[in-house]
Protein backbone atom coordinates (compact mmCIF):
# COMPACT_ATOMS: atom_id res chain seq x y z
CA UNK A 1 0.00 0.00 0.00
CA UNK A 2 1.56 3.24 -1.15
CA UNK A 3 -0.97 5.45 0.59
CA UNK A 4 -0.62 7.09 3.97
CA UNK A 5 -3.03 6.42 6.81
CA UNK A 6 -4.13 9.64 8.47
CA UNK A 7 -5.28 9.67 12.08
CA UNK A 8 -7.20 12.78 13.12
CA UNK A 9 -8.34 13.92 16.54
CA UNK A 10 -10.43 17.06 16.16
CA UNK A 11 -9.93 19.46 19.05
CA UNK A 12 -6.80 17.70 20.31
CA UNK A 13 -4.85 20.96 20.53
CA UNK A 14 -7.33 22.40 23.02
CA UNK A 15 -8.36 19.30 24.98
CA UNK A 16 -5.38 16.95 25.01
CA UNK A 17 -1.81 17.02 26.21
CA UNK A 18 -1.06 14.12 23.85
CA UNK A 19 -2.64 11.12 22.13
CA UNK A 20 -1.47 7.79 20.76
CA UNK A 21 -2.76 5.07 18.45
CA UNK A 22 -2.65 1.30 18.89
CA UNK A 23 -3.25 -0.72 15.72
CA UNK A 24 -3.98 -4.44 16.21
CA UNK A 25 -4.38 -6.89 13.33
CA UNK A 26 -6.67 -9.92 13.26
CA UNK A 27 -3.77 -12.10 14.47
CA UNK A 28 -3.47 -9.98 17.64
CA UNK A 29 -0.21 -8.30 16.63
CA UNK A 30 -0.17 -4.73 17.97
CA UNK A 31 1.69 -1.69 16.68
CA UNK A 32 1.97 1.52 18.66
CA UNK A 33 2.27 5.05 17.27
CA UNK A 34 2.68 8.32 19.12
CA UNK A 35 2.47 10.16 21.35
CA UNK A 36 1.29 13.01 19.16
CA UNK A 37 0.61 16.60 20.17
CA UNK A 38 -1.07 17.84 16.99
CA UNK A 39 -4.58 17.15 15.67
CA UNK A 40 -3.36 14.96 12.83
CA UNK A 41 -0.71 12.26 12.37
CA UNK A 42 0.32 10.33 9.27
CA UNK A 43 1.69 6.79 9.11
CA UNK A 44 2.70 5.13 5.82
CA UNK A 45 0.26 2.34 4.95
CA UNK A 46 3.20 0.04 4.22
CA UNK A 47 4.38 0.50 7.82
CA UNK A 48 1.06 -0.79 9.12
CA UNK A 49 0.50 -3.56 6.57
CA UNK A 50 4.11 -4.76 6.31
CA UNK A 51 4.17 -7.62 3.78
CA UNK A 52 0.38 -8.06 3.85
CA UNK A 53 -1.70 -6.76 0.96
CA UNK A 54 -4.81 -6.42 3.12
CA UNK A 55 -6.15 -7.13 6.57
CA UNK A 56 -8.60 -6.27 9.30
CA UNK A 57 -7.34 -3.94 11.99
CA UNK A 58 -8.68 -2.53 15.23
CA UNK A 59 -7.69 1.06 15.95
CA UNK A 60 -7.63 2.29 19.53
CA UNK A 61 -6.89 5.96 20.18
CA UNK A 62 -5.92 6.99 23.69
CA UNK A 63 -5.72 10.63 24.67
CA UNK A 64 -4.28 12.17 27.80
CA UNK A 65 -6.19 15.28 28.83
CA UNK A 66 -4.46 18.36 30.16
CA UNK A 67 -5.72 17.36 33.61
CA UNK A 68 -4.07 13.92 33.33
CA UNK A 69 -7.18 11.83 32.63
CA UNK A 70 -6.97 9.12 29.94
CA UNK A 71 -9.75 8.73 27.40
CA UNK A 72 -9.99 6.01 24.74
CA UNK A 73 -11.92 5.54 21.49
CA UNK A 74 -12.03 2.42 19.33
Amino acid sequence: MDKDVIFSVAGANEALESWKVDVTDDQGVAQHYGPYTTEQATVPGKTILGDNTQGNYTILMTGKTKTGKEITKE
